[in-house]
């Protein structure tokens, strides 16, 4: 609970900062929408295998929420960046479609 509940963090402060960048309202509920789409969504295997392994490395009994939520910060990186690659792939072979939903 406490790693998606990250990534609805994460999110909303990406969001509420590119208005700084001057984008547009339409730019960023685009951002948004493929955020969503693209990251979320699979098995979540790297991400978790972070928190997993914090948890693992700090001692179970001992780990503290915050280092749970700053090893969740770290996985979604990993989850953010395992999407781009995912994405960038799409586009370089024309995929039409990944886990049967649309690219």
């Amino acid at each position: 609970a406490i790693f998606m509940n990250v990534y609805d963090v994460l999110v909303e402060e990406i969001i509420t900062e590119l208005p700084n960048y001057e984008m547009p309202p339409e730019a960023i509920a685009y951002i948004k929408k493929m955020v969503d789409y693209n990251v979320p969504l699979g098995k979540l295997n790297r991400g978790l295998t972070v928190v997993s392994s914090a948890r693992a490395l700090i001692g179970k009994d001992v780990v503290s929420k915050q280092q749970i939520i700053e090893a969740s910060i770290l996985g979604w990186c990993v989850e953010w960046l395992q999407a781009l690659f995912l994405v960038a792939d799409d586009v370089m072979d024309q995929s039409i479609t990944r886990r049967g939903q649309p690219c």
